[in-house]
């Protein structure tokens, strides 16, 4: 743009991003809220629903495989599976919850929908446009 130059506020609207159409934004912005509510379901077991998800550190072990010592096997601690017995309430009380507020098969499509957008191979997308 020349020294000097002012842009036009119509300008600058056509040419800003419309971030009410933008995925990334949409599915960050419903992610972080379905992992709040999870979360709040999840307080009470100490576990946040990341944690839940793969568990934390001290949960669970690794040892030899007594069938294969080449092999080794993950395992769930005693603390561990309390912890997941105490999570696991509370995760399904939020599905509950959820799907009460949002229905049962529109949550059903949703999940159909994510776990289709995470089998994506978006680059290949691209190219074929």
């Amino acid at each position: 743009m020349p020294r000097g130059a002012q842009l036009k506020s119509d300008q600058l609207k056509s040419d800003q991003p419309k971030f009410e159409v933008c995925n990334c934004l949409a599915l960050r912005q419903a992610n972080r809220h379905v992992t709040q509510f999870y979360d709040r379901f999840l307080a009470s077991s100490g576990l946040r629903t990341t944690q839940f998800s793969i568990l934390i550190k001290g949960l669970i072990e690794i040892v030899q495989d007594p069938a294969d010592r080449r092999s080794k096997v993950v395992r769930l601690t005693e603390t561990g599976a309390a912890r997941l017995r105490a999570a696991r309430a509370g995760w399904t009380q939020a599905q509950k919850d959820f799907e009460a507020a949002f229905g049962g098969g529109r949550a059903a499509r949703l999940r159909d929908l994510l776990h289709a957008v995470a089998a994506t191979e978006l680059g290949a997308a691209a190219a074929a446009d």
